[in-house]
């Protein structure tokens, strides 16, 4: 295999990282969605009044749970890149190398 394979290889390899990162997120949002109709369906109000928790909860509720989420992953990813482009002596520390 030559350099130019490799390459192309490994760009295949990035693109499907990034498309199961972003699942990933996707998949944490569902939950922590999950989560928050789990959490009002205990409310004894809110079982009792009738209509769907999906309606009840409101767009804007979801868009902020969303946007948590979203805000919580991108903040660790840059924490860990910024920690990243310390150079290889912070990388191996970090393994415990």
């Amino acid at each position: 295999m030559n350099f130019f394979e490799a390459q192309d290889r490994a760009r295949r390899k990035t693109v499907l990282l990034v498309f199961l990162f972003a699942l990933a997120v996707l998949a944490l949002v569902v939950m922590t969605f999950l989560f928050v109709l789990l959490f009002v369906a205990f409310d004894h109000d809110a079982v009792h009044d009738g209509g769907s928790l999906f309606v009840r909860i409101g767009w804007q509720t979801y868009a902020l749970v969303g946007a948590g989420v979203v805000a919580v992953v991108v903040l660790a990813s840059v924490l860990k890149i910024v920690s990243l482009s310390a150079g290889g002596r912070t990388v191996a520390e970090d393994m415990s190398a």
